[in-house]
């Protein structure tokens, strides 16, 4: 699995979202991102390498998704 929208946490979202916003941590979201750019490739390199079956699955997106817009995903009771 990749990493997730790890700025988006609620720790995250309070103490560098701002008091009022509590919007996501671009930064740590961009670091996510650079982590998952390098290890897609490097799970490519090692599924070859060991001749086996390796899997990235991909949640940044989808969860990142769902955190800012929550209505398309259900109702909140």
């Amino acid at each position: 699995f990749s990493a997730v929208p790890v700025g988006c946490v609620p720790l995250q979202r309070t103490v560098f979202g701002g008091f009022f916003t509590r919007g996501c941590n671009q930064p740590l979201n961009n670091m996510a991102k650079q982590f998952n750019a390098r290890l897609s490739p490097a799970l490519d390199s090692l599924d070859k390498e060991l001749d086996g079956v390796i899997l990235y699955i991909n949640v940044y997106d989808t969860l990142f998704d769902m955190i800012q817009h929550p209505k398309k995903y259900g109702k909140f009771i």
